[in-house]
């Protein structure tokens, strides 16, 4: 049989560790031999904040919030991943978990493309692009492109070796 061990955590004790002292919880949770849930747990319920971590709070990007960057701004992931201090994979993967498709880059368009054919790029729904990086995209795949700018915000990109 296994009896749990009942510690009381002083508040004031906790806080001075954590904020003043800078120990971690896993270090407060040795020093006090309880576990590190247990320390977490007297936190939220002493009111004592955590500490900012290196990323960011995954549990406060919403779709709402995800949409409203990478749907209505036209941001990318990794522009969104930069300003939410969160890593790439987790907004791949919140995309998934809310159901918002990714777009497609523009470069996968120049795998299909045939000698003259043309398609038109966007640059305001991808704002990350610009002229040198489809250049720079055809010759890693051994073609030849040549482009001409639509007005200010598109592209004209043509196959043309």
């Amino acid at each position: 049989m296994t009896f749990k061990k009942h510690i009381h955590l002083d508040r004031a004790e906790v806080k001075r560790l954590y904020v003043a002292k800078k120990w971690t919880i896993q270090r407060i949770a040795t020093n006090f031999g309880i576990s590190v849930m247990s320390v977490q747990r007297f936190m939220v319920k002493a009111n004592i904040p955590r500490r900012g971590t290196p990323l960011g709070d995954s549990r406060t990007l919403t779709k709402d919030l995800l949409n409203e960057l990478y749907i209505d701004k036209h941001l990318s992931q990794e522009q969104i991943a930069s300003i939410l201090k969160l890593s790439g994979a987790t907004i791949s993967n919140k995309m998934r978990d809310f159901q918002i498709p990714a777009r497609k880059s523009p470069h996968r368009n120049l795998d299909a493309l045939e000698m003259g054919e043309s398609y038109i790029v966007s640059l305001k729904k991808n704002p990350k692009y610009s002229v040198s990086n489809f250049y720079d995209a055809a010759k890693v795949r051994g073609i030849q492109v040549s482009l001409k700018t639509i007005g200010k915000d598109r592209i004209r990109v043509t196959r043309v070796k």
